[in-house]
């Protein structure tokens, strides 16, 4: 790392960009960090596609799984309840598109009303839990390329380093 320090306020900066970056550089080793990285797995595609699609089409039961504690680990306990009521909903609706119409609407509600401003309430969260319980996350470091094969990635700006 050179003769610099990071500087306390760059620390959360990098935690997120580790865990935005989990799917394909991992995540850090502390439970923040999977909690975190795990989180911004499916924020990303309600974001782009809705609750209900996020929870029936785009990840496997172990993902979400994993998600719905993540988000209680950050304090969103109200995006927890909604992506695990959706999930339940879902598997009622089966094949009826009214009523998937209907659950998507208060799905994504729901969600909106717990997550309201994006990643902004994640970021948020995520800086509260690392104040009150930085040992949480995983130390980190500060230059590294990521060789993800496409010349569009490019380097990450930032090397995280995961306890061993």
């Amino acid at each position: 790392m050179g003769d610099e320090e990071l500087d306390d306020n760059d620390v959360p900066d990098l935690i997120w960009q580790r865990a935005v970056h989990a799917p394909l550089a991992g995540a850090g080793s502390g439970p923040g960090d999977v909690a975190l990285a795990d989180v911004l797995l499916v924020h990303g595609t309600v974001m782009n596609g809705g609750l209900l699609h996020a929870a029936t089409e785009s990840f496997s039961p172990e993902e979400l799984d994993a998600a719905e504690p993540g988000f209680r680990w950050l304090g969103l306990g109200g995006a927890a309840e909604a992506l695990a009521e959706t999930r339940r909903a879902a598997r009622k609706v089966g094949d009826d598109l009214a009523a998937a119409e209907e659950l998507e609407g208060r799905a994504d509600a729901a969600y909106d009303a717990a997550v309201p401003d994006d990643d902004a309430t994640l970021e948020q969260a995520m800086r509260a839990r690392y104040a009150a319980s930085p040992g949480s996350f995983a130390p980190v470091d500060d230059e590294l390329d990521i060789d993800t094969g496409s010349e569009q990635t490019g380097p990450l700006r930032r090397f995280f380093r995961r306890r061993r």
